[in-house]
Parts: C-alpha cells; sequence; structure tokens
C-alpha cells in the first residue's frame, strides 16, 4: 500500500516539474489562428479548380473566336505598300472604311469586318524601267486598278496580286487601287506615307509603332489619322475592335487575391468573436468560409450570361446575405450579423475598385494589408497579460 501511495506522490511530482517547464496553456486564440493557417492551405485546393474552370473557359472562348473569324477572313490582316521592283511609291496615301458587326455561337462572340481600302501613289516611271507593280496581298477582293485615270487590268498570283504600268506612261505616273477585303478583331497597316481610317464602332484600340496624329470617337463612330516618316517603313500600326464582355480576364484577376479576401473573412469572423464574447466552433469558421469561396464560382457562371459587373454585384450580395444569415444563427444576435455584412459589403466594394484601378492595385491593395497587420497588432496585443 505504501508503494501505491509512493508512486502516486511521484506522479504528482513529475506533473507539478512539467507544469513549471510549462507556465501557461496555448491560448485559444493562437489555436483559432492556427487552425485559419490550416483551412487557408485547405481552401487553396477548390480555388485551384475554379481557376481551372475559368482558363478552360477562357481557351473555349478564344477558340471559338478563332473558329468565326477563320470562316469569316483573315485574324487581324496586314495591309501591305505595293512596289515596283525594289522601289517604294512616292506620295502615298491609303484611306479604309472599316464595316464591323459582332458574330455569335452560343455565348460566345467576336468581332468581323468588312474593310474597303483605297490607295493614291505616285511612281516615278523611266525608259528600261521594272513597269510591273505588285500588291502582296491575296485576300483582296474586286480590286480595281487605274493608272492616270485609266483603268488596267490586274493579274493574280501566288502571294497577292499585280499590274503594268503602260509603255506609253512616263514621268510622274498616279496610281489608284481599290479593293475590299473580309477580316476579324482588328486590322494592321504598314508606317508608310499617310493613313485615314474610320468605321462604325463605339470602343476602338489603336496600337502600333506610334499612335494616331488625329482621332475622334463619338457615339458608335470613329476616325483616326496617322503621318508616317521614311524610317518606320518595316513598322506597323493597328486598330482594334473591342468587345465590351469577355470578362474570364477579369475573374482570373479576381482570383489571384482570393486568399487575402480570405483573411478578411476570418479576421472579420475573429473579431466578433473576441468583441460579442460567443464562442465559435472551428466547424462554423470553415462553413462560413465556404461562401466566399463559392462567390468566384458564381462570379465566372453569371459573367458569362450578364456581363462582369451586374454579376459581381449579384455573387457579392448572394455571399453577404448568406454570411449574415450565419452570423445571426452562430451569435444569436442581429447586430454582430449585420456589422459582418457592412464589413464584407465594404471589402467587396474596395475588391473591385482596387482590381479595377490597375496601375494603382498593387498600391492600393498594400494598404489595405498594412491596416489588416494593424488590426491584428491591436487584436492580439495583449494577449500574454490574460
Amino acid at each position: 500500500m505504501s508503494e501505491e501511495l509512493q508512486k502516486t506522490a511521484d506522479a504528482e511530482n513529475n506533473n507539478t516539474q512539467t507544469a513549471e517547464l510549462l507556465p501557461f496553456k496555448l491560448p485559444a486564440i493562437v489555436k483559432k489562428l492556427l487552425i485559419i493557417t490550416a483551412a487557408l492551405f485547405i481552401f487553396q485546393i477548390p480555388l485551384f479548380f475554379i481557376n481551372e474552370i475559368g482558363t478552360e473557359r477562357e481557351r473555349k472562348y478564344k477558340q471559338v473566336q478563332n473558329e468565326i473569324s477563320a470562316a469569316w477572313g483573315k485574324i487581324s490582316p496586314l495591309i501591305p505598300v505595293p512596289y515596283r521592283g525594289v522601289l517604294l511609291p512616292e506620295d502615298y496615301r491609303v484611306s479604309a472604311e472599316l464595316v464591323p458587326e459582332v458574330r455569335y455561337r452560343g455565348i460566345y462572340q467576336t468581332v468581323v469586318y468588312r474593310a474597303d481600302i483605297q490607295m493614291d501613289m505616285i511612281f516615278r516611271q523611266k525608259e528600261k524601267q521594272e513597269r510591273k507593280v505588285v500588291l502582296a496581298k491575296e485576300s483582296a477582293q474586286n480590286i480595281v486598278v487605274t493608272v492616270n485615270g485609266k483603268e488596267v487590268p490586274t493579274f493574280k498570283e501566288t502571294t497577292g496580286y499585280h499590274f503594268f504600268i503602260p509603255e506609253t506612261e512616263k514621268g510622274a505616273v498616279k496610281c489608284h487601287i481599290k479593293f475590299s477585303l473580309s477580316g476579324a478583331e482588328s486590322i494592321q497597316f504598314v508606317a508608310y506615307g499617310s493613313l485615314k481610317v474610320k468605321g462604325a464602332w463605339s470602343a476602338p484600340g489603336f496600337s502600333g509603332v506610334v499612335l494616331p496624329d488625329k482621332r475622334h470617337i463619338e457615339n458608335k463612330f470613329f476616325s483616326a489619322e496617322w503621318s508616317f516618316s521614311q524610317h518606320l517603313y518595316r513598322e506597323r500600326v493597328e486598330t482594334k475592335f473591342h468587345l465590351p464582355t469577355s470578362d474570364y480576364a477579369s475573374v482570373l484577376r479576381f482570383l489571384r487575391y482570393a486568399t487575402l479576401f480570405l483573411v478578411i473573412f476570418f479576421g472579420a469572423f475573429l473579431a466578433a468573436e473576441h468583441f460579442c464574447k460567443i464562442y465559435v466552433h472551428e466547424i462554423q469558421y470553415l462553413v462560413s468560409a465556404l461562401t466566399p469561396i463559392l462567390f468566384y464560382l458564381m462570379l465566372l457562371a453569371f459573367s458569362e450570361k450578364c456581363g462582369f459587373l451586374i454579376s459581381y454585384i449579384i455573387s457579392s450580395v448572394i455571399v453577404i446575405a448568406l454570411t449574415v444569415f450565419y452570423a445571426r444563427m452562430i451569435f444569436n444576435r442581429l447586430k454582430p450579423a449585420l456589422l459582418l455584412g457592412g464589413v464584407f459589403s465594404l471589402a467587396y466594394a474596395l475588391n473591385y475598385f482596387i482590381l479595377r484601378m490597375e496601375e494603382m492595385a498593387l498600391f492600393a491593395g498594400t494598404c489595405v494589408l498594412i491596416i489588416l497587420l494593424a488590426f491584428t497588432m491591436v487584436l492580439t496585443g495583449k494577449l500574454n497579460r490574460r
């Protein structure tokens, strides 16, 4: 009997020594933070699959765009400069009138167009000089060529068309070329001479070696003019037709910041638990965090039907409503649930405007992280005093 008592005493001494080595228990909030950290890693799995779905849908969209464009005409065709032997024309002027339209296949769409091109140029023709002028554009249609006001025949070849300056024409020979073609998405021109482009489209884009010297966009019509230096001959300029939809890139961009938003989400629930003095179970943290995960899937699905902004509003409203409903059940009070709803409404609004700022997105996002870090410091600063 005395031996059993001795063993019990030894065990109590060991427990006392262990307690001296570990003078404090792991705080509950630290346990919560560890669970939240683990949850953040686990939630990368559904976020990865949502990102894969978005990437696949974007790939499908581009594939359908290319199929529609290829059936209509060449994508982003290049309009070359006619040449004679190794010589380029003088006083080269080209004008293009574009008639774009939107073609659909299911939920996908792309822009195709008809272009009427007119070229005016001068060749200095001397005796025994090459008289063959080449327009290396095989997709040209309805081509008409006049030399000094007289129509001349054109001849089809593998790479395009050619015509001959009549032997009777000498000196400054004025040539006029008129043709049409079908294209899709954009049209490119060699940066030589002068260029005028106009068409019926409300959101054109201009890119290339130089931007237009003049441009005018009003209602659904636009016009642009360029004057090029001689040394830019090997460069290009481009006129693009932008669509107001095609929002897969925006959704995928928002997905990159999903982890940051989850941190905000968990932090808000942790603060609500701290200030309301109501215990929130770990399972409730995980279930509530499924709503911002679902947000990105809803955003991807709705954006295919009603555009990015409307789908963003619908998705965020659904997520906030579910969060308020669940928080009301957790805290058994309406006020903290509404406060959480207000925090998440502000977070979704900030998330939208920050990512739409593009150039300032990094700066604004960094400021948000600094504020979150300061809030976390306030929340955890007195843990050692409890």
